[in-house]
């Protein structure tokens, strides 16, 4: 087992980012200086147990899964440490809960895996959205015949801005899709307990998604197993 990681020797810590992302070679003094700022930031204002217990070997580790992750979708070294730069609580997510919200991401019409590759390099903190809720926001709007599913409705709503798409308006007339009569029909934990997360719907998405890419082109870029 490594030794605990301590808020006041960081340098532990700095050894497994130098090396793990070769910061030496792929960022300049003030390109390094600005991605520690924010990684640790973030670690001094993560409070969570899950943090509090890292060791540099249990960084290292997410640090390794996270970039395999990354490779496996085409994205270099650079891109990697801009995301880490940008969202350093990604690493927070498990891998394997983090594939299952890509090929969740995938029901958008992203086929070619452009729009989800965009959103992880430029807006990361989309990704810390629950799998639980990206799936039972699906399934409502397919099950309403909602016409418009989209990034912005499924991932990057807000409860409200999702609940008021589907609330009725009063007097008039309201689209086939508005059904509930109040917000507070449509909270986020009424829609969890409407929809329960179902694993063996994600999992046929991810083995769908790894043979569609199998079809596509020569495996330069490898998905996951």
């Amino acid at each position: 087992m490594g030794v605990k990681w301590k808020e006041e020797d960081p340098l532990a810590l700095e050894h497994v980012l130098f090396e793990e992302l070769d910061l030496d070679n792929t960022l300049t003094i003030e390109g390094r200086l600005a991605f520690f700022k924010n990684f640790m930031k973030y670690l001094q204002h993560n409070r969570s147990e899950e943090i509090k217990g890292r060791t540099p070997e249990s960084l290292r580790n997410n640090i390794r899964a996270f970039k395999d992750f990354c490779f496996e979708l085409g994205f270099t070294l650079k891109d990697i440490i801009l995301i880490l730069k940008i969202s350093p609580s990604i690493l927070n997510i498990s891998i394997e809960s983090l594939r299952d919200k890509y090929a969740l991401m995938g029901l958008i019409n992203d086929h070619s895996h452009y729009l989800r590759k965009t959103k992880l390099i430029l807006c990361p903190d989309d990704y810390r959205v629950s799998n639980e809720l990206i799936y039972a926001r699906y399934m409502l709007m397919k099950t309403l015949d909602y016409p418009n599913i989209n990034w912005s409705n499924m991932i990057h709503a807000s409860e409200k801005e999702f609940a008021k798409i589907f609330v009725k308006k009063e007097g008039g007339y309201n689209k086939p899709y508005k059904v509930f009569s109040s917000m507070e029909e449509l909270t986020r934990e009424n829609l969890l307990r409407m929809f329960p997360y179902d694993r063996e719907f994600v999992s046929k998405l991810r083995s769908k998604e790894v043979n569609e890419k199998s079809d596509q082109d020569s495996g330069s870029i490898k998905l996951w197993k």
